[in-house]
């Protein structure tokens, strides 16, 4: 049975009992002994409620009369008694860090698996249009994610030192946050061409010349759900099916859209019509953006800042990606037209203009303006989404037809969903069309 499929099994009964794992005694004690002892008791704390789980599951479906579920689970259940007797940890020190490495891995394991189920959980409610409930769940969500990365921090911290900080290649993991403090840059630091080197895991500043900058935010490699439901206010046949994504590498992504002074100071002119050097540029066309990302990754100052990593499109898959940061509702701000209006510029506020960028509250990632103020191109040409997990898409194979995303400050509501896919030929300029740049690491 697979791990999404036990997850899915499992959401009603979790979400039913919020499950409120703790971790504060998980800290190494000073005396050995006494951390053998918490270690002990928690891992034979995580292991009982899950299996208290199954046995609630099971009894239910019992009752139901549901055989063919409680089979299902009756399999699932036997493999966890079989696998998961929980042994007192030996007085031997390779057998104390092996216990630890359980317990954590335990831990982390089991919060994957919730999170699924809570997926799950959310889009079914959705589609059942049980919205308060749905909006309940994605408060659990939220804090089970916190609490993931608190666990699967816990798991490196008792690595030893020779070993692979890469925690899992589990297809499923809802995401693979970089937690350790080595892995970490200051949240001001800047790449100048004073230091040539690019470190993953922080947010960069490329100078173009003339005191231009580019700031870029780290997005962290991880999986989300791509799409919208057949239930969501505004949707297009388009957007579906639903499917899960995983990037298996981290990128950067332009905080901001490109402004027209940092497209003049790349390409010598400025394509707008009203010339407002902080606002994005606009009446670009995916050819456009090629030509620009070309002489950007050309330039020797930047390749000397930007070193053995290249600036690109985004990919369509990434752009929903780090527009969501984590969200799975019509806005990366909510569902209600009042969640776009806080963060977005579109048709109700804009005046029908862009504006300054970086003037609306960013997104969890910390990117401004996904929604609204110009529409972005992307990488890929426009295709029919798959079905099932995919890895590190990039869209159609041939076409004609280019995705962009976002919705601009002329659109409606339902335009400038997270979901929402538009697209045009190569050569089309418009007002409101611009774009956003990924920095990728070879």
């Amino acid at each position: 049975m697979s791990l999404l499929s036990r997850a899915t099994v499992l959401a009603g009964v979790l979400i039913a009992s919020i499950i409120s794992f703790s971790f504060a005694d998980a800290q190494p004690a000073n005396n050995l002994e006494t951390y053998k002892e918490a270690l002990k008791h928690q891992e034979a704390g995580l292991l009982i409620q899950y299996g208290k789980a199954l046995d609630s599951l099971l009894n239910s479906f019992k009752q139901k009369g549901d055989i063919e579920k409680y089979l299902v689970l009756e399999a699932e259940k036997k493999r966890f008694d079989e696998e998961n007797t929980v042994r007192p940890p030996s007085e031997a020190e390779e057998a104390f860090r092996a216990a630890v490495k359980v317990y954590n891995k335990a831990s982390v394991d089991l919060l994957k698996k919730y999170i699924l189920a809570l997926d799950g959980l959310i889009k079914n409610l959705m589609m059942a249009d049980r919205i308060e409930e749905a909006k309940e769940a994605k408060v659990e969500k939220e804090r089970a994610v916190s609490q993931y990365e608190t666990a699967e921090t816990m798991l490196h911290k008792t690595k030893p030192v020779n070993e692979s900080k890469n925690v899992s290649g589990d297809p499923n993991v809802f995401t693979n946050p970089e937690t350790d403090a080595e892995d970490q840059t200051h949240e001001d630091a800047t790449v100048e061409p004073a230091t040539p080197s690019v470190k993953e895991g922080g947010p960069i500043s490329v100078n173009l010349g003339g005191d231009v900058k580019l700031e870029m935010v780290w997005i962290r490699p991880g999986g989300f759900m791509m799409g919208s439901p057949n239930s969501e206010k505004g949707r297009d046949k388009g957007e579906g099916p639903v499917h899960r994504v995983m990037f298996r590498k981290g990128f950067w992504m332009g905080k901001y859209e490109v402004t027209q002074e940092q497209w003049e100071q790349v390409m010598g002119n400025n394509p707008n019509n009203f010339k407002r050097p902080q606002n994005p540029v606009e009446l670009v066309s995916w050819s456009d953006c090629q030509d620009f990302v070309a002489k950007l990754n050309q330039r020797a100052e930047v390749k000397r800042q930007a070193r053995n990593a290249k600036f690109r499109l985004p990919t369509e898959a990434e752009w929903e990606y780090a527009c969501r940061a984590g969200t799975s509702t019509r806005f990366y701000s909510g569902d209600s037209e009042s969640d776009l209006n806080r963060v977005a510029w579109y048709l109700e506020n804009s005046g029908k203009d862009a504006h300054h960028v970086g003037q609306k509250p960013p997104n969890r990632f910390g990117l401004f303006d996904m929604l609204g103020n110009v529409q972005e191109w992307c990488q890929d040409r426009l295709g029919d989404y798959p079905e099932g997990l995919v890895t590190d898409p990039t869209g159609a194979p041939e076409g004609s037809s280019y995705i962009c995303r976002g919705g601009n400050f002329a659109s409606e509501d339902f335009i400038t969903r997270s979901a929402t896919r538009n697209y045009g030929p190569s050569g089309a300029r418009f007002p409101g069309l611009g774009l956003r740049l990924v920095l990728s690491p070879e």
